[in-house]
């Protein structure tokens, strides 16, 4: 456990390929104390994806405040607060997640998500400058920038301040971003149009929405359709969009963009580079590891390491896909409630 956890430090293993180890039943009480940090992170992590949240708040304030683990595991127990409505609580951890950040990218990362989630908490409890403020704190490299602007305009149309939700969409519609997922930013756009009594805009933006985003939604349909029950296909389709190598379904492109920004996604495709880099390197040392039968050992496990990733995250993303085409149907009725009005 302790040579494990230095190793996913450095590297990431992968949930998918950690659960599967902790499947063997282990005393807490034998784990030694340098390894209590990944063994009580991962049981957390594992408990929370159930949505067994006291159980993961359990196991995450077992992690010793040493560990590198640590920052990881207050992020998470401010998140299990938010969820259990201890609004106060949970912004106290995301600061502690601030002070206690590592420095390099790890560390900025976690920066990062921390205030993403108190800039949520504010918006939550109805504190919009408060909001605004953490929001702002996200760079405009991250990933995470466009979903902090889109966020953001929520919270200036609660304040009523409609030049504000109209200047921040206009950077979401930008065509510079025309591939990323953002279809509530027409809804909001049109609701903003229509408080300001701008008829002729409202049904523009409706229009655009229907325009843009049905063609999405018949081909991420057909994606479904196809992919539902072969999620290692479908992890495939997203790898092959995200390495510029997909030819078909074109109009569904914003969606596998999203698919492919997410940790989901990511945590896989660190997890088979790795194993990769590490087949190839038996390959370079073939006769010096063969002769023990070890080499032939660690190649199967290694393909069976690849393959566990690639399930886990094909069968996470065709969810978060089928999470996307309830999401497009229910902004599409959303359209028509705003055109009776």
């Amino acid at each position: 456990l302790e040579e494990l956890g230095k190793i996913d430090y450095t590297i990431n293993l992968g949930q998918s390929h950690i659960v599967q180890l902790f499947k063997t039943k282990i005393d807490p009480a034998a784990v030694p104390n340098v390894a209590r940090g990944f063994y009580f992170y991962y049981l957390g992590v594992e408990a929370f994806s159930k949505r067994r949240f006291e159980k993961a708040g359990d196991y995450f304030r077992r992690v010793p405040p040493r560990s590198p683990y640590y920052g990881k595991s207050l992020f998470h127990l401010g998140v299990v607060s938010n969820l259990r409505g201890r609004r106060s609580r949970a912004i106290n951890y995301f600061e502690r997640v601030k002070a206690n950040a590592p420095r390099g990218p790890k560390g900025s990362w976690l920066r990062e998500q921390a205030n993403l989630n108190i800039a949520r908490v504010y918006y939550e409890t109805k504190q919009y400058r408060s909001s605004l403020q953490f929001y702002g704190e996200i760079p405009r490299g991250s990933d995470n920038w466009l979903q902090a602007l889109f966020e953001a305009s929520w919270a200036f149309f609660l304040m009523q301040k409609h030049n504000n939700v109209l200047g921040t969409i206009h950077t979401l519609h930008s065509p510079f971003f025309d591939n990323r997922f953002f279809p509530e930013s027409y809804i909001l756009e049109a609701i903003t149009f229509l408080r300001l009594c701008r008829f002729k805009e409202v049904k523009s933006s409706l229009g655009t929405f229907k325009r843009r985003y049905k063609p999405v939604f018949q081909d991420l349909r057909s994606m479904l359709g196809r992919f539902e029950n072969r999620p290692k296909d479908f992890y495939s389709v997203v790898y092959r969009y995200k390495v510029g190598n997909l030819n078909k379904y074109r109009k569904a492109w914003a969606i596998l963009d999203a698919l492919s920004r997410t940790d989901i996604y990511k945590e896989a495709r660190n997890t088979i580079r790795f194993s990769d880099n590490e087949l190839a390197r038996l390959s370079r040392y073939k006769g010096r590891w063969n002769s023990s039968g070890l080499g032939d050992e660690l190649s199967s496990f290694l393909r069976k390491k690849k393959a566990a990733a690639v399930a886990d995250a094909g069968r996470r993303l065709v969810n978060k896909a089928t999470g996307f085409y309830a999401y497009l149907k229910e902004l599409s009725d959303q359209t028509q409630l705003i055109n009776t009005e």
